[in-house]
């Protein structure tokens, strides 16, 4: 019998006493107050580089602008994502949903699904890279800066607070839902090479599950949504601006602080990594069901009808899924759209960086 495993370990207990816990409870009026203090102070860093900071276009204060305002905006959204996770006892439903779906595997419980040993490394990993990239940045500036405002390091703690609660929400939850989803898939294959895919109640079984992982898997994408158009995006820009810094003006900064640029280009790298690529990879999980049947020559020549029909509604169904988040509803959010993103950002800051070089020559 599969378990009951608590997928966000302590996180349930790190999310319940978060100054930005806006669930039911006797300190929902603390996580509401704290909520719209961090929001407000991330307006006042948005509107403080606006109106006061005025920047050379290319110029490295330009782009030190950019960076830091980008860095609100993806900030902001993660900060509204939390802010509905709790309001919503988003965690809670999620480990809900995720052992229900347990209860339908065909295979005996088996550990190696259900250890989260090795995400949670992943995520303590990328806490450290993210705190260290955005607090070094952020205490380097506040000394030496001319017209980095004092309160501002303040919000870069926000930042790095607000990131790290919902990139382990994000990591968490959708790794769970990927995990089942492969357990799925392998228990299809299996079924497969038996020719037990042949028989019309063990495949109705396998798509009356599919049915179910995939409105879990759609459930979690319209939550998250609006939030997976806009954080990746600003996030993005926030990346090119701080890889232009480091690729243009390293003979400009001192030594520590163009060291300190690069850690923080790394930690925007990491949230930007960490934002996309969980839900990129339950796409390809998703797909490989209808790999699996596909090269399934058996349910592709059967005569019978009900057994064929069932075979193309699954196949349909992996393909075509409604479980894409869009970036920017510009493209689904998947592996390989990722790399390209990453690759994009890469050569749009070679390019700023040609460009600075003609408009100085």
């Amino acid at each position: 019998m599969p378990s009951t495993t608590n997928i966000f370990g302590f996180y349930r207990y790190l999310i319940k006493i978060s100054p930005l816990n806006c669930g039911n409870g006797p300190f929902r009026i603390v996580g509401v107050l704290g909520s719209l203090v961090s929001i407000a102070l991330l307006f006042f860093r948005i509107i403080y580089l606006f109106v006061n900071v005025s920047e050379k276009t290319l110029s490295l204060g330009w782009a030190e602008k950019n960076v830091s305002l980008f860095m609100a905006f993806e900030s902001l959204a993660c900060l509204i994502a939390v802010c509905r996770i709790t309001a919503m006892r988003s965690v809670e439903r999620v480990e809900e949903h995720i052992n229900n779906l347990k209860m339908l595997r065909r295979t005996c419980y088996s550990e190696v699904h259900d250890n989260y040993q090795k995400t949670w490394t992943m995520i303590l990993i990328y806490f450290a890279i993210i705190l260290i990239g955005v607090g070094c940045n952020a205490g380097y500036l506040a000394t030496e800066s001319s017209y980095y405002f004092i309160i501002d390091p303040a919000v870069s703690f926000i930042c790095v607070y607000t990131n790290c609660l919902f990139i382990a929400y994000n990591i968490l939850m959708h790794a769970a839902i990927d995990r089942e989803v492969i357990v799925f898939n392998e228990e299809l294959m299996e079924a497969a090479n038996l020719k037990q895919l042949a028989d019309h109640d063990v495949f109705s079984r396998f798509a009356d599950r599919q049915v179910q992982l995939h409105q879990m898997a759609n459930t979690m994408a319209d939550r998250l949504g609006t939030m997976m158009h806009y954080a990746p995006f600003t996030g993005s820009l926030a990346l090119l601006n701080g890889t232009f810094i480091t690729m243009t003006y390293s003979y400009l900064t001192p030594t520590i602080y163009f060291v300190f640029l690069i850690f923080y280009s790394i930690s925007l790298t990491t949230i930007l990594s960490a934002l996309l690529i969980p839900p990129a990879r339950i796409q390809d999980t998703l797909l490989k069901t209808s790999q699996i049947l596909m090269s399934d020559g058996v349910l592709q020549t059967s005569d019978h009808p009900k057994i064929y029909q069932i075979y193309r509604m699954m196949v349909d169904r992996s393909r075509y899924n409604r479980a894409r988040m869009h970036f920017m509803h510009i493209f689904a959010i998947n592996l390989v759209n990722v790399k390209r993103t990453l690759f994009t950002i890469a050569h749009l800051a070679v390019g700023l960086s040609i460009l600075k070089a003609i408009v100085i020559h």
